[in-house]
């Protein structure tokens, strides 16, 4: 597979702010009592940029994971918040095919692992690249966040034909299934950007 120069830009910002706290110490004596209380506010921004160009990893596709939010254990997530959590989760399992694709890739260039390897390996990427999207077409998004959701599975159906399309070019050698992967697999990523862009905080 001719190697594909991506190249996709995030950027991600997390502010956390620091806590006022407040921590007397008291000084006693037999004739005087003094109190001195200090008081320190801190906050911290913290930028992380990805720029990746050559193979696929999960940052060139995704938005970085947020830190969860807690919450109480008796409060009822509402309906942006389930899609948001379960649409996170097969971010990550995505994620971990394009992480197994691109290692297998590698091995193959590198001829570590022979075409039928190969084969098996996409082949099992391909089946678990669909549950991943039966369970995303599965999830029942807020308003604002439709659209971000069927971007997202045309995200992992590209990513599934991909892999399949890459697997009959390994079992038949028709260039024209290679090409045709090339092109799913572009076509997914930038649904991915898409879906990324277009998703609404709960």
């Amino acid at each position: 597979m001719k190697k594909i120069n991506i190249l996709i830009l995030f950027l991600i910002i997390y502010c956390g702010g620091g806590e006022i706290a407040e921590e007397p110490t008291t000084t006693s004596t037999s004739t005087t009592t003094s109190t001195s209380t200090t008081t320190s506010t801190s906050t911290t921004t913290s930028t992380s940029t990805t720029t990746t160009t050559g193979f696929l990893t999960p940052n060139d596709v995704f938005e970085s994971e947020e830190s969860e939010n807690s919450s109480s254990a008796t409060k009822m997530r509402s309906q942006c918040e389930v899609w948001e959590s379960e649409t996170v989760s097969n971010q990550k399992l995505m994620q971990q095919n394009l992480i197994d694709f691109d290692e297998a890739n590698e091995n193959y260039k590198n001829n570590s692992i022979s075409s039928d390897e190969f084969k098996i390996i996409l082949d099992n990427l391909s089946n678990k690249t669909l549950d991943i999207l039966i369970k995303q077409e599965e999830l029942k998004p807020n308003s604002s966040n439709k659209e971000s959701s069927k971007f997202y599975e045309d995200s992992f159906a590209g990513f599934y034909s991909a892999f399949n399309l890459y697997s009959l070019y390994l079992e038949e050698g028709v260039s024209q299934y290679k090409i045709d992967s090339d092109y799913e697999l572009e076509l997914a990523i930038e649904n991915s950007k898409n879906a990324v862009l277009y998703k609404s905080s709960c």
